[in-house]
């Protein structure tokens, strides 16, 4: 690569990395000397690369601290309006159908070793229900899929889920609330379902990756639909499971 388009590359990977989530609000950079060897660039060139960052206010640098994230969501990215009733739920997860199961197909294909430790992590998070309140719970689902499009080492595919984040929180609440929080049965189906796109990625399987994530969103979205025909939890247990075997993906 050229010398002079380093700057600009080299500001692209750590936005990345911000956006992602890789670092987080607060948290401190590796330091210019630990970038330079990283990126194998002058610190010069790292210099400039943290200045466009701090020129989008993504960053702020400390006196004799260093350089901090400051946000790290876009403020020019683009939201969808709030999904308003079960209907506009419904679209969404029809959308999902078909965004997701790709994702998931990627995420088998461009992964790597560091990558499957933290999505090991996040499924352990989102298994183990814990929250307090179906908004907790729910953002740890939301998370998972949120990993899932990281992993996939797609921008576009992360920046995706990010614009559609409100409308998934939406939508899984409608599920959450339907079942209830502490809902047995619903934890037993969503770890099953997770655990089953998991296993795919972490084998590299990305048909069964694809095919997975898209029998969970169909899934949800069936529970949708019958909700809006009146439906409880048995009608939705009955429609939705065949006999389930096993649970553990590693």
């Amino acid at each position: 690569m050229p010398r002079n388009s380093r700057s600009p590359y080299i500001y692209k990977e750590l936005l990345i990395r911000i956006q992602q989530g890789d670092y987080k609000e607060g948290e401190k950079l590796p330091t210019e000397n630990q970038l330079s060897e990283e990126f194998h660039a002058s610190r010069p060139v790292i210099r400039s690369a943290l200045e466009q960052l701090r020129q989008e206010n993504y960053v702020e640098s400390i006196r004799g601290s260093g350089t901090f994230v400051k946000q790290t969501r876009d403020p020019t990215l683009t939201r969808f309006a709030p999904v308003s009733d079960l209907r506009e739920a419904i679209q969404c997860m029809k959308y999902r159908a078909i965004l997701e199961p790709e994702i998931a197909y990627q995420a088998a294909v461009n992964s790597n070793e560091k990558d499957h430790a933290v999505l090991r992590q996040v499924l352990d998070q989102v298994c183990a229900h814990k929250g307090e309140s179906v908004k907790e719970n729910v953002h740890n689902d939301l998370n998972f899929h949120l990993t899932v499009a990281s992993i996939a080492h797609n921008r576009f595919y992360y920046q995706a889920m990010k614009m559609l984040a409100d409308q998934i929180l939406d939508s899984i609440s409608q599920v959450a609330w339907h079942f209830g929080n502490k809902s047995e049965d619903l934890c037993f189906l969503k770890d099953f379902w997770h655990r089953d796109i998991v296993r795919a990625i972490l084998i590299r399987d990305a048909e069964l990756a694809r095919t997975a994530m898209e029998m969970h969103i169909r899934r949800a979205m069936s529970n949708l639909i019958l909700q809006t025909q009146g439906k409880t939890t048995a009608d939705y247990l009955k429609f939705d499971l065949s006999p389930i075997v096993g649970k553990s993906c590693y």
